[in-house]
């Protein structure tokens, strides 16, 4: 196969590789036991593209030559006993074969030449990878964490609105909430934290919820409903939501109404506006 198919990881002669059947899952009814079949074979025999060629071509695992000189195929199983996974060391012939099989097998789902049509049934644990990406699902988790506990009481607050959720209830709940998503999806929630656009809809709109301004649609017209005076007049054609989320993010004189809006917005009298 070597020969034919050209260049692919070696096998040190020192080294071992673990390919592992997938979909394992913890037996629910026996914890601490894997919930798979007793085995599970791959079969010996397959058509692969050859990237070097450019052609497609057969391969086999071909365990010895019979006296009709027809090969006979190798078995291939994970077992339940052995946790699911095949372990191959580079001595011997033997063990060489069973990888390069293995690995260039259509079976194998992190073959990146693999036939898509067919449904694959391993993969190769790559340990250094894998090593890599866990550090790294737990450095999002950690910076996740230590966001949402440095937040500010007002932009919890924040946050919870964006979310549809309710501001007014006590903080060590909207924290335990926040926190809660940050654990739960570190990702999310430090894009949804990163997003200023998403945030100040939400202020907005519970600005104009409870009250704090009021909005003509006769004059397209933004105001502050205990004293009367334009915040903005709004382009006709535009919507409530996009020429006050326009109007807070012009300039510095926007941004500090803005941020009365957010000083603001802690409570009051609900009222419904639909964001057009």
């Amino acid at each position: 196969m070597s020969k034919v198919l050209g260049k692919y990881p070696e096998l040190r002669t020192d080294g071992m590789v673990v390919f592992e059947l997938l979909g394992l899952t913890e037996d629910p009814e026996h914890p601490g036991h894997l919930k798979m079949p007793s085995m599970k074979n791959v079969p010996a025999s397959d058509r692969i593209f050859d990237t070097g060629t450019k052609q497609y071509v057969d391969i086999a695992l071909i365990e010895d030559i019979r006296d009709n000189g027809k090969p006979k195929l190798g078995a291939i199983w994970f077992t339940k006993s052995n946790g699911g996974k095949i372990a191959i060391r580079g001595k011997g012939f033997q063990q060489q074969e069973i990888y390069e099989y293995l690995l260039l097998s259509n079976y194998r789902q992190d073959n990146p030449n693999r036939d898509k049509s067919i449904t694959p049934i391993f993969k190769l644990v790559d340990k250094l990878a894998d090593a890599k990406a866990e550090r790294l699902k737990r450095d999002r988790e950690f910076m996740a964490m230590k966001v949402a506990k440095e937040l500010k009481d007002e932009m919890v607050r924040i946050m919870t609105l964006s979310r549809g959720g309710d501001k007014d209830e006590d903080m060590e709940i909207l924290r335990g909430r926040i926190e809660d998503w940050a654990a739960r999806d570190p990702e999310g929630f430090m894009e949804a934290e990163h997003d200023p656009i998403t945030k100040r809809k939400a202020v907005i709109q519970d600005a104009y919820n409870t009250g704090i301004i009021d909005f003509d649609e006769s004059e397209s017209k933004v105001t502050w409903a205990k004293t009367g005076g334009t915040i903005v007049v709004i382009p006709r054609g535009t919507s409530f939501m996009e020429g006050m989320l326009t109007f807070s993010m012009r300039d510095k004189q926007s941004e500090a109404t803005y941020q009365e809006l957010i000083r603001l917005t802690m409570g009051g009298k609900k009222k419904q506006l639909q964001d057009a």
